[in-house]
């Protein structure tokens, strides 16, 4: 099963180890939804994209410009999917904050 959802990822234009790193920064980004009323729907769509710049960048060897465009909508389409089902996750799952959910306390 590892295997087969690495192969799609490949497929993707992400590797593996930059994947496991958009499954961080979405958990992250979860709990900053759940702490700051600041960070409404279209910060959440910025800060993917900047994490998936920032990622890309980061794993990018300078010498072309299209894997490092590939690879930053790649990291951003996961972070921000990811997030999406970690929002619905976080109605059932006692760990993961809702949306404003420590900011109201």
């Amino acid at each position: 099963m590892y295997e087969q959802v690495a192969e799609v990822l490949r497929q993707l234009g992400l590797p593996p180890a930059q994947a496991v790193t958009g499954i961080v920064l979405a958990i992250l980004l979860r709990y900053a939804r759940g702490m700051f009323h600041s960070i409404t729907s279209e910060w959440t769509y910025f800060t993917a994209v900047s994490f998936g710049v920032l990622g890309a960048l980061l794993d990018s060897s300078g010498t072309d410009w299209k894997p490092i465009v590939r690879e930053t909508l790649a990291l951003s389409a996961l972070v921000l999917i990811l997030q999406k089902v970690l929002e619905t996750a976080a109605k059932t799952v006692p760990w993961l904050p809702q949306d404003n959910e420590w900011a109201n306390k």
